[in-house]
């Protein structure tokens, strides 16, 4: 389980932006997460705060990196 606070990647066009979880929230469409973005990267500002779905935010201990590109592991759950 992964908790408000921690750490994660906002999975983008612009690649994987580092982000810090501010809320979780219900939506009649599923879960949604509150981040906050904590580097710049193409129109997206260190600072800007918006709200996405748990699909595209992932916790920083489920991604893997390696010479051929990024690994993404599944089953993270947002409370």
């Amino acid at each position: 389980m992964n908790k408000i606070g921690e750490l994660a990647f906002w999975d983008t066009s612009c690649g994987m932006i580092p982000c810090k979880v501010l809320s979780v929230r219900e939506d009649p469409t599923g879960k949604k997460v509150k981040i906050r973005l904590t580097a710049s990267r193409g129109a997206y500002k260190k600072g800007e705060v918006r709200e996405e779905s748990t699909f595209w935010v992932v916790p920083r201990g489920n991604v893997r990196r390696h010479k051929n590109g990024i690994m993404i592991i599944g089953g993270w759950n947002w409370v």
